[in-house]
């Protein structure tokens, strides 16, 4: 791949990297209902349309209805999900999602992106020996 591709929604930037990996971040304030999470679905579905990839969110203080977060969850078309909170309503909101009743998907918690980009990395590679 050689160069980046973005979608936004109305509260959300997805940028699919070089190096296949999607990064979200938060663009504006408000709450995540299910119009804005089937918005985030179908941005993640088109930046995946060769494949399930990575997604890093860093995740911000917007709440999330909790229609929207488990419509996310059952359609997620990633490979993996590193979550970044940095403040403590983001970590509560990550626990909301980390507690959903079965991840179809490795998904995790961290409080710095490098942490986080070392666990896609290791998941990644646990990925492919599973496939070979």
């Amino acid at each position: 791949m050689e160069s980046e591709k973005e979608i936004s929604t109305e509260l959300a930037r997805f940028r699919l990297m070089p190096n296949g990996l999607i990064e979200c971040e938060t663009i504006a304030e408000g709450t995540g209902d299910m119009a804005e999470a089937i918005k985030s679905v179908n941005a993640m579905a088109e930046l995946c349309e060769d494949g399930a990839k990575p997604l890093l969110v860093r995740m911000s203080d917007n709440p999330i209805e909790d229609d929207a977060r488990v419509y996310l969850l059952e359609n997620i078309h990633v490979s993996m999900v590193a979550l970044i909170g940095v403040t403590f309503m983001a970590r509560m909101m990550a626990n909301l999602l980390l507690n959903f009743k079965k991840l179809p998907v490795p998904m995790r918690l961290f409080g710095d992106e490098e942490s986080a980009l070392n666990w896609i990395e290791k998941k990644n590679e646990e990925l492919k020996a599973l496939r070979a």
